[in-house]
């Protein structure tokens, strides 16, 4: 078998495989003229798992050789903390491989510039991150104490569908009902046809699709 010869390799990575695509960061690397000998996509794997710890980074790791380079588009797309990336960045100083990060500039991120350039930036960016944590969960406890809906599926609040289902019994007209709650009167006149026998049921529903916006601003 021949050994591995040193070569230029491509890293990129999306969170997600649904209706996200490597296509931007690919055309991104081939507009900065870097002829690249093999591609390595990361397609619906999380910034969350360690870089190291993920398949198709790791086959990358084993292929690539001492003399080689490896070249991504951003930061951010080898880890979501200064730690892992840190770790990351000393693995390739190992092995004597280039690391290059176009964010960044041309630059080899395991030189002794790069590493502190890498440092400032990745504790930037946690820094960054968590205070969009702090902020958004912040908003959605806000808007579930305000009991207001998040997305289009559901426009009517839980907290609204038991309130109107009580006021329609106590006979107040559904135009009321519709101005005191700010919802469309047919879609509310439908959601407590269809949902009005089974408030936790819908209370459910409601409450998960409020932490899938989470999960999906909270994303990386």
């Amino acid at each position: 078998m021949e050994a591995s010869k040193p070569a230029v390799y491509a890293y990129l990575r999306v969170s997600t495989d649904k209706g996200q695509t490597t296509n931007n960061q690919r055309k991104t690397i081939e507009d900065a003229k870097f002829v690249v000998d093999e591609w390595y996509s990361e397609d619906g794997v999380s910034g969350k798992i360690n870089a190291l710890d993920r398949p198709v980074f790791s086959k990358l790791m084993e292929k690539a050789v001492a003399g080689s380079e490896v070249v991504t588009v951003s930061l951010d797309r080898l880890g979501r903390n200064a730690i892992d990336i840190l770790n990351t960045v000393e693995r390739f100083k190992e092995k004597e491989i280039k690391l290059r990060c176009l964010a960044l500039g041309d630059v080899d991120l395991t030189s002794m510039a790069g590493q502190i350039l890498v440092h400032l930036m990745s504790l930037i960016a946690d820094v960054e991150r968590q205070s969009l944590s702090i902020r958004t969960k912040a908003g959605l406890a806000r808007t579930k104490a305000e009991g207001t809906l998040l997305g289009r599926r559901m426009k009517v609040s839980h907290k609204a569908l038991r309130a109107c289902v009580k006021g329609r019994a106590e006979g107040v007209s559904w135009a009321k009902l519709a101005a005191e709650h700010s919802v469309d009167k047919n879609t509310l006149l439908q959601t407590v046809k269809t949902w009005g026998d089974k408030p936790d049921e819908y209370q459910v529903r409601w409450e998960k699709q409020i932490n899938q916006a989470a999960n999906k601003l909270l994303e990386v």
